[in-house]
């Protein structure tokens, strides 16, 4: 098919640079390696190329094409130049790919088999577009047969020999015949399989010389053999029940079923001589189909938001490199948060809570030494009164149960609630007066509202509380639940950190607390009234009492607001700074974090050490944030590398501004060893002091 210019390009274009740029949107069709074998994957790539010549940009993806095809390979570099001319890619995937994994675009599907039949899903999203080869694989789609076999092509391929009678040949792929059954076909038969391949032009010549293709499986080269004039005969079998429907639809001239059949098989022979005509007349208008898939996916395409087209996840993965700093340094934060929940997903996976966990959380709950836990369900009264009912359904489903659920709010309780010891509604100014009275409970753990307690919560804390002997107060890790349900961005947390706690509240509002110092501290039962608790004990002993618990996570929603941000800071400025432990508290441009200024350190006698190599974005990243929170005794910067990644270190450091100056140094060998690499910066280290840290951190004060 010739590219229509007088139908493309007008005659008379007016004189104006704008008529160079392309109108339309581009198409990106997923597709496996190009081979001739396969009707499906040569199906993609043909339609890339006839795309092209329609007027269209198309690009395959794929690692290998064929160069008789306009199918040019997708490249990120194509991808950014879409991306910067705001163009919405139309994405078309087979049906043998399950879901849309490259998450942007206009999702097409184009259906060359029975969904499922080879792979991929059998159902597909309600936003994809759907166009089927044959109305019967997927009849709601719509049909966008195109013609997979080039005629003119076969008319100028020589037999290999002259057709004798009786001559055959045999076609298997994935279907596994025995070799005694393929042998009684005769010595003389040819086979045409998986293991006994043959260039696309030596099969035709094959297919012209024999009389009969004797076929376990549906294939193009049925529709080959009999536009070569070798009539087919269909045989039973694992991959083949009746004669292919693709091949009716043409009627059965040519087309046998059963090797014993003499009489189908002699028809077969008579007739297939009609199959050219029948075939030319059943393709004919595929063009206007074409046409048709143009016109539909480009509309849908200027209907789709820029933003929709291309999500973060998608731009990220760009190699866009004029980014700013704060882009650069964002784009790396959500890679690095894209890259954790990945693996945090598969984690949760081999995580799950096993039928020998249960038996031992059973054991420990039948001793009855476990000690008492009564929860405290904390609610704000401009959050939804929702959220109190996913926290207490999650608390009952615990293995060890709470004595008692108090839930703590300034609202009146719903209509038809009834207090009982188990379950009960307290106002705020009601609550030191009500639980001064209860003692029947030895620890209390807070939450807020929408805060979902995991099935082992309650006595993974309880079993820490008899670990740690003498705790004040017992905190644990903590994850997001997003939009969709899913738990993500998890906070693995240190044990109690003096440091951490006063520059950010990485402990959270989810905490147990022993009864009687919770009563001393002040009835805390919000983050940030436990955040003061906690900055009060980081100046005294009271830090000592503090653990934290490690196989327990609180999924909540993971905000903070600017009301509870400026409470937190306020409370760490005025303890550190009225009891003299701190010369300022500054607030950083991260929410929730601040920086502790304890006075000036005069003598430079520390050098840092950094390998690094794998991901120099992070390692940029680090240095920028190095250099906002200034370290007064750093004299040196050492970054220890593979030789290869010499040039892309390089380029992450361009025009980085520091105090201190920087070093590069390169160990020997292609495998990366961390202790070979650590030995050689400290060789080279003139400072008192060594400093190593990873280079995938950031400084937060």
């Amino acid at each position: 098919v010739q590219m229509q210019v007088e139908k493309y390009i007008p005659k008379d274009l007016f004189p104006c640079s704008s008529e160079y740029k392309y109108k339309k949107n581009p198409y990106y069709i997923v597709a496996p390696d190009y081979t001739h074998k396969s009707s499906g994957i040569r199906i993609l790539h043909e339609l890339c190329s006839i795309l092209n010549q329609f007027g269209c940009e198309a690009y395959v993806i794929s690692g290998k094409t064929n160069g008789d095809l306009w199918a040019p390979r997708l490249t990120d570099e194509t991808k950014v130049a879409h991306y910067a001319a705001k163009k919405i890619p139309i994405v078309v995937y087979p049906e043998v790919i399950k879901g849309t994994p490259l998450n942007l675009g206009v999702p097409v599907r184009y259906v060359l088999n029975y969904p499922g039949f080879i792979g991929g899903d059998t159902k597909f999203k309600e936003k994809e577009i759907i166009f089927a080869f044959r109305s019967e694989y997927m009849p709601s789609g719509i049909l966008l047969n195109l013609p997979l076999t080039d005629i003119k092509h076969l008319d100028s391929i020589a037999a290999k020999k002259e057709r004798a009678k009786g001559s055959c040949a045999v076609y298997f792929n994935r279907s596994k015949p025995s070799d005694l059954e393929i042998e009684s076909f005769g010595a003389e038969c040819i086979e045409i399989s998986s293991r006994k391949s043959y260039p696309y032009d030596e099969m035709i010549s094959i297919l012209k010389s024999v009389e009969v293709l004797y076929t376990y499986e549906n294939s193009q080269i049925i529709v080959e053999a009999l536009l070569c004039g070798c009539a087919v005969v269909c045989i039973e079998g694992e991959h083949l029940n009746k004669i292919p429907e693709t091949i009716t639809s043409g009627g059965y001239d040519g087309v046998a079923w059963g090797r014993n059949n003499i009489n189908d098989i002699s028809n077969a022979l008579a007739t297939v001589g009609k199959r050219r005509q029948s075939y030319i007349k059943e393709w004919g208008g595929w063009t206007q189909k074409i046409e048709e898939f143009i016109k539909i996916t480009q509309a849908a395409s200027v209907k789709l938001n820029f933003n929709d087209a291309w999500p973060e996840e998608a731009v990220d993965s760009l190699p866009i490199h004029d980014l700013s700093s704060k882009d650069y340094a964002l784009k790396l934060d959500r890679q690095k948060y894209t890259k954790v929940n990945k693996q945090y997903k598969e984690w949760q996976t081999k995580s799950t809570l096993r039928e020998i966990d249960a038996d031992i959380y059973a054991e420990y709950i039948v001793e009855g030494n476990l000690p008492s836990i009564a929860v405290l369900v904390h609610h704000d009264s401009e959050q939804r009164q929702d959220l109190i009912a996913d926290t207490v359904d999650s608390i009952g489903q615990n293995f060890h149960k709470a004595i008692s659920v108090i839930v703590v709010t300034d609202m009146d309780p719903p209509e038809g609630f009834i207090q009982t010891n188990e379950l009960c509604w307290i106002q705020k100014n009601k609550l030191s007066r009500v639980l001064d009275a209860n003692t029947s409970f030895d620890w209390l753990l807070t939450v807020e509202s929408g805060v979902r307690l995991g099935p082992n919560t309650l006595i993974e804390m309880a079993l820490g509380a008899q670990e740690n002997v003498g705790s004040y107060l017992l905190y644990a890790d903590e994850d997001v639940i997003n939009i969709n349900g899913d738990y993500t961005l998890p906070n693995f947390k240190p044990e109690f950190n003096i440091e951490l706690i006063r520059c950010t509240n990485y402990v959270g509002g989810s905490v147990l607390f022993n009864r009687e110092k919770w009563i001393k501290a002040g009835y805390p039962i919000c983050s940030h009234e436990i955040y003061k608790y906690l900055i009060e004990c980081s100046l005294c002993e009271e830090a000592k009492h503090i653990h934290h618990v490690d196989g327990v996570l609180f999924h909540g929603d993971g905000q903070i607001n600017s009301k509870t941000e400026n409470y937190e800071f306020e409370v760490v400025r005025s303890t550190l700074t009225n009891n003299g432990y701190a010369k300022s508290v500054k607030p950083l441009d991260r929410l929730g974090t601040w920086l502790v200024d304890y006075g000036t350190v005069n003598t430079k006698n520390t050098t840092l050490v950094v390998p690094t190599g794998v991901q120099p974005g992070y390692m940029r990243q680090m240095l920028e944030s190095l250099h906002q929170h200034k370290c007064p005794n750093l004299n040196h910067i050492i970054l220890v590398c593979n030789e290869k990644d010499v040039a892309e270190i390089d380029y992450a450091l361009q025009d980085l501004v520091l105090d201190v100056s920087i070093e590069i140094i390169m160990y020997e060998g292609t495998e990366y060893n961390h202790s070979r690499a650590l030995n050689l910066a400290a060789s080279k280290v003139s400072t008192e002091y060594i400093w190593v840290c990873d280079d995938d951190i950031e400084f937060i004060h």
